[in-house]
């Protein structure tokens, strides 16, 4: 699979690639680095909402409701969801 700087690229060069997106966010979800997944899709948010909010929710059901991420992270997309 590509590494974190090819998909990087990828995505610089092609931002609104939804697939290209999706890696890059479970790529750093499965190394544990929450800070760089969540923001990731949350600032992409309005390029696919649909597809990015349900990413989320996966993430966020893996981590489960206790996690200091989850609550972090769910807030942000909260206030997305009424903006």
């Amino acid at each position: 699979s590509d590494s974190i700087e090819n998909l990087l690229e990828k995505h610089s060069d092609n931002p609104n690639n939804i697939k290209i997106l999706m890696e890059i966010a479970e790529y750093y979800f499965s190394l544990g680095e929450y800070d760089n997944a969540f923001p990731f899709l949350l600032n992409n948010y309005s390029k696919d909402k649909e597809k990015i909010k349900k990413k989320l929710v996966d993430f966020f059901e893996a981590l489960g409701n206790d996690h200091e991420a989850t609550k972090t992270y769910r807030k942000q997309l909260s206030s997305l969801l009424f903006v």
